[in-house]
């Protein structure tokens, strides 16, 4: 029984099921031009470069990370050779 009384019952069916190739699902599109105007763009390119901050952080801590990493794994190859310089000094 409906909640509401203007609320009518739905009851759901199982989706049919189609069988197309994917250049069939959906049609090829190509952006030409964009039409916007020039301080809304430069507004939006302004908002794009402060978003972009964050992302410079993270990709910088990660690559912080994988030089460590690198730098862990050389040091420790290098101490663990069979180079008598490097075990000795």
């Amino acid at each position: 029984m409906p909640e509401h009384p203007h609320q009518e019952e739905v009851m759901s069916a199982p989706a049919p099921r189609v069988r197309a190739e994917p250049e069939a699902l959906a049609p090829a599109v190509r952006v030409t031009d964009i039409h916007m105007p020039f301080w809304s763009m430069a507004g939006f390119m302004v908002k794009w470069a402060l978003a972009s901050i964050p992302a410079i952080f993270l990709f910088f801590g990660v690559g912080f990370i994988a030089y460590l990493v690198f730098q862990t794994a050389l040091y420790s190859y290098a101490m663990h050779s069979a180079n008598p310089y490097l075990l000795h000094h």
